[in-house]
């Protein structure tokens, strides 16, 4: 089955056509600008462009940055508040503009079904969040695979903070306010240090544009749950023989976001052995490995090298 996805965002609205069985594009993705006023009407009629534009009949599922509750909108849209949206059924008007069945809801909670579908969360049980950080933050919570909708962790304030998260914290305010990397890493870090002590998650998944980046804000963040970057999902899980100078048969996980690969081994360590752990080089590919109890843990890619430790540190967090 094929549907057209729709993101409205602040400052942009895109679609593709999905197969809605693999996750995969069907077409190339196409990108709007959003109207600058952030309006029903106008909203609504670029929504009607994209439509045209992909000469499309069949379902639609639009993912838009508020609580939606059964299509209606049910609070001001993104960090900035737009106002002029509460009580919009959105999904009535775009059934209206384009003729075509429609399924409105928040849109860090259908990004982040994806994720759990087809992305790093699959598989994953116990207590999931996943996080889409851009204009705003965005949160969706899972137990055990299953969604809690609008849980809208980006309004949470922060301790001794007048402000809300994504007030403080969002790649918007780190561009707006001129930080580095390691500064807004820093209070990324603070963020998600919060959000454990209130739910203590068993995986934190972080997504949206700023994530394609994630080498150079990762290493601030530190926190008990497993930490990965959106896009990466486990391919295989196997035994393989021994690698050189072990004797026993370890355990192979290989990790692809479709682009890149990491495999991780896991092995067991002999009595006293003391191994290098750290980050290296082997060629193109990147290197890390820690310890976990009697356990090595080897990560081993053409991912960056952000990535590559992420992995390694999530399997060791199990």
């Amino acid at each position: 089955m094929e549907l057209l996805g729709i993101d409205i965002g602040g400052s942009g609205i895109k679609g593709a056509v999905v197969n809605a069985a693999t996750g995969e594009l069907v077409t190339e993705r196409l990108r709007l600008p959003a109207p600058p006023e952030f309006q029903p009407e106008a909203v609504i009629a670029i929504v009607a462009e994209l439509v045209n534009q992909f000469n499309y009949s069949g379902p639609i599922g639009v993912g838009f940055p508020a609580v939606v509750m059964r299509g209606e909108v049910m609070t001001p849209p993104t960090a900035l508040a737009f106002p002029g949206w509460t009580g919009v059924n959105l999904a009535e008007r775009i059934h209206t503009a384009t003729g075509q069945p429609t399924t409105v809801g928040n849109d860090a909670d259908v990004a982040c079904l994806a994720e759990m579908y087809f992305g790093a969360g699959k598989g994953e049980q116990g207590v999931v969040m996943v996080f889409t950080i851009g204009t705003g933050i965005g949160s969706a919570l899972f137990i055990n695979g299953r969604l809690v909708p609008n849980f809208e962790l980006g309004r949470v304030y922060l301790r001794d903070s007048k402000k809300t998260a994504e007030q403080w914290a969002s790649d918007r305010v780190r561009e707006l306010d001129g930080l580095g990397w390691k500064e807004w890493g820093a209070r990324l870090n603070a963020y998600f240090q919060h959000i454990e002590l209130l739910f203590w998650p068993d995986v934190i998944i972080v997504g949206g544009g700023v994530s394609k980046k994630h080498e150079k804000f990762f290493p601030q963040i530190q926190v008990r749950a497993k930490l990965l970057p959106a896009g990466f999902v486990k391919v295989s899980e196997s035994f393989m023989r021994a690698l050189p100078g072990r004797s026993e048969p370890v355990s192979q996980l290989v990790y692809s976001d479709g682009l890149s690969s990491v495999s991780v081994y896991a092995a067991t360590l002999a009595p006293g052995e003391s191994p290098t752990v750290g980050a290296s080089t082997q060629g193109v590919h990147q290197v890390f490995t820690r310890q976990v109890n009697d356990h090595l843990i080897t990560a081993f890619g053409d991912a960056r090298p952000a990535a590559v430790k992420a992995i390694a540190n999530s399997l060791g967090r199990k």
